[in-house]
């Protein structure tokens, strides 16, 4: 089956797609439809029976290769060959019609072949030349709302994990700020505590009683000398 061969990024589904191949002699298209039967009920198609499918279409010869890749290619140097409508994923899983590569925001790019050859990038949807509906749309996709995420749009999902960020950013700044604060508190607290010389206050605390004592001695002496001088 397509489904279970290691290699693929996606799984693909039962379906089909389109394949175009333009004449540019004739300035004609022929659409050939190939049908994908993964519905998982008999012997569902191989990547062999895939190639042999492409090979019976006019203009179009398609290998497997030694990495158990698919290699398709036209016939004739007045042909060109465009994809279509392709309900199965089975383009997408094989890596063929793919304008973006990689599978998630740390490795997306553009199909290398794409970028070194613009010409290369399908923009037409009703056939070679015939309209840039495939381009629109791409273009577009970012205020296209997605089943998948509730019918929000990418636009509006980039705002807010933008805004996400900013703010959690923020509220961590402000946690870090007071644990900062808070820990200064503390050492200062312990600077004071541990900053006390014990034999220093006792020397203090001796002087204040002998000082104490000695205040007594002379209130006790002047008392004495009072009582003296009424007695007279």
């Amino acid at each position: 089956m397509l489904g279970v061969i290691p290699s693929l990024a996606f799984t693909p589904s039962n379906g089909s797609f389109e394949i175009l191949v333009y004449n540019k002699k004739t300035d004609l298209t022929q659409t050939n439809q190939i049908i994908v039967d993964l519905n998982g009920m008999g012997d569902d198609m191989t990547l062999e029976d895939l190639r042999d499918a492409l090979n019976v279409v006019d203009g179009v010869s398609a290998e497997i290769t030694s990495n158990r890749g698919l290699k398709i290619s036209s016939t004739g140097a007045n042909q060109e060959i465009g994809f279509g409508e392709d309900s199965s994923g089975v383009l997408a899983a094989l890596g063929l019609n793919t304008f973006f590569t990689g599978s998630s925001a740390l490795d997306i790019g553009i199909n290398s072949d794409v970028k070194s050859d613009p010409s290369l990038f399908a923009a037409s949807r009703g056939g070679i030349g015939a309209d840039t509906d495939t381009a629109i749309d791409l273009a577009n996709f970012i205020d296209r709302p997605l089943s998948t995420k509730d019918d929000s749009t990418l636009s509006y999902l980039y705002d807010r994990m933008v805004s996400d960020a900013t703010q959690g950013s923020t509220v961590a700044k402000a946690v870090a700020e007071g644990t900062r604060v808070f820990a200064m508190t503390l050492q200062g607290q312990k600077s004071a505590t541990s900053g006390v010389s014990l034999d220093e206050e006792a020397i203090k605390m001796m002087a204040y009683q002998r000082s104490f004592q000695a205040s007594s001695k002379l209130i006790a002496a002047l008392n004495e000398l009072f009582d003296i001088l009424v007695s007279i």
